[in-house]
């Protein structure tokens, strides 16, 4: 007899969707892609290479997170990957996919904020080529680039100075903007692994 998933069963496999661009490891070549939708279980992606199914693929998502998994079926123009994700990581992915989607899951509760050198400074003024400056609350913070709260929501691929560091505007968020710093790609792409 076939059982219906739970509310909270079900939510995990609902997908997200995004247009977001993304960078890819497909065995040891980098490519450019966008991923088109994203869950708690997998990601389903735009590229013009498409790995082998089984085959380990590595994603940045700007502005979203990075994922590993294993190619599980491929269509026209892209390929879709599963992921397995520790209860921390799954707890992150939830709060994002909230974010994202613009719809509250009750039943996560708020992380702390992960422990990085970026958060000792919790609020950044971000200034603009324009000489502009706003001030801005750090909710998020990795090697790749910061989640900010600001009533201020730059246009896509803005160029913005947040404290010292050279940054592009990548994606908007419910409650500000994400950017990415300048150069972390580059530095990636010399080491050629990621």
């Amino acid at each position: 007899m076939a059982t219906t998933p739970s509310p909270s069963d079900k939510r995990q496999t609902d997908r997200v969707p995004l247009e977001v661009p993304a960078r890819l490891l497909i065995g040891e070549e980098a490519h450019e892609g966008t991923l088109i939708d994203l869950s708690m279980t997998g990601v389903s992606l735009h590229c013009m290479k498409r790995p082998q199914l089984g085959q380990r693929v590595v994603v940045y998502a700007e502005g979203v997170s990075r994922f590993e998994g294993t190619a599980v079926r491929l269509f026209k123009h892209g390929f879709a990957i599963n992921f397995s994700l520790t209860e921390t990581k799954k707890a992150r992915l939830r709060q994002k996919l909230a974010e994202i989607s613009g719809q509250a899951l009750p039943d996560v509760e708020p992380l702390p904020a992960p422990v990085t050198a970026a958060r000792a400074e919790r609020h950044k003024t971000v200034r603009f080529d324009d000489g502009s400056e706003t001030a801005c609350e750090v909710l998020d913070a990795s090697v790749v680039g910061l989640t900010l709260k600001s009533a201020k929501r730059p246009p896509l691929g803005t160029s913005v100075t947040v404290g010292d560091a050279r940054a592009k505007v990548t994606r908007h968020t419910a409650s500000g903007f994400v950017v990415e710093f300048e150069g972390y790609w580059a530095a990636v792409s010399a080491n050629h692994r990621y």
